[in-house]
């Protein structure tokens, strides 16, 4: 196994391609704070801190035969780094890789500057600076697939009838099962996927201080994608979700927690054949 690779848009960087990463350099993130100073005393009151991530460097030598050759490599280098985003569409990004000492570490954000230093082209020889802009201050283990824990079914109401008994009569309430995720992994609040496969109504799913709920009804080929990272929610149906996410389930700050931790899932569903499937890789602080 090569000591340092990297890989964005098809192009792999390491030992044995025309791209060699030289070094990484790994960014500090900025903090936006709501600290306030103490208007009857000393010190300070603080308040909630946000993170602003900030940039990967990418050091890279792009190798050639010869003067023609590196310049024809660096062609392909910079064509799969500038259209590796669509930049014209808000909230598009993409990922990017690299592996050190053994250790691969995922990303997500935008390329940017790219920087060549043609001094020794002659030679077969083009340093490169790119800058990657990451979308959040994480980065993610996805060495192997990504984790998930399914749960399967939901139980039949216990909500009961209400009275009064008007016709026709109607059981309420929903129902939930447990489900058991051992160990998240990594070292930071991660980031995860929910996949709601219907029939079901009000389907949900709760963990340690969050839930994340819909207020509809998913036909029995339906599957509803709920992104936290991203903070999107898509239908395979092509149905506009994002009215149905009920009120509280902030997915930007939804996360599970590291370590141990139970997550439910319920709803309405007669049939016993809806389930949840939780998606998520091991989260790290950079």
């Amino acid at each position: 196994m090569a000591d340092r690779e990297a890989y964005i848009n098809g192009v792999r960087m390491g030992v044995g391609y025309p791209f060699v990463l030289e070094s990484i350099e790994l960014p500090t993130s900025d903090f936006r704070v709501q600290d306030v100073e103490n208007p009857v005393g000393d010190g300070l009151i603080f308040g909630r801190d946000r993170l602003t991530p900030g940039s990967i460097t990418l050091n890279i030598l792009v190798l050639g035969e010869d003067s023609a050759e590196v310049n024809e490599n660096y062609r392909d280098l910079a064509r799969a780094w500038n259209r590796a985003v669509d930049r014209t569409k808000p909230g598009a990004i993409t990922s990017m890789w690299w592996e050190d000492g053994g250790r691969r570490r995922l990303v997500y954000g935008r390329p940017r500057a790219l920087v060549p230093i043609l001094e020794d082209s002659r030679f077969g020889l083009i340093k490169a600076t790119a800058s990657f802009k990451l979308g959040d201050a994480l980065t993610y283990d996805n060495t192997e697939a990504r984790r998930s824990v399914t749960i399967l079914g939901v139980p039949p109401i216990s909500g009961g009838l209400s009275a009064p008994l008007i016709a026709p009569l109607t059981a309420s309430g929903t129902a939930a099962r447990m489900g058991l995720i051992e160990d998240t992994g990594g070292d930071a609040p991660t980031p995860f996927t929910v996949e709601f496969n219907g029939p079901i109504s009000n389907p949900f799913v709760k963990g340690p201080g969050w839930t994340i709920k819909l207020n509809t009804s998913l036909a029995w080929d339906e599957k509803v994608t709920v992104d936290t990272r991203l903070g999107t929610i898509t239908s395979n149906l092509g149905r506009n979700m994002k009215p149905y996410l009920a009120p509280g389930s902030r997915l930007r700050d939804v996360r599970l927690a590291t370590g141990r931790t139970e997550i439910q899932f319920g709803g309405n569903d007669p049939s016993k054949t809806a389930y949840v499937r939780v998606l998520w890789y091991p989260a790290f602080y950079i």
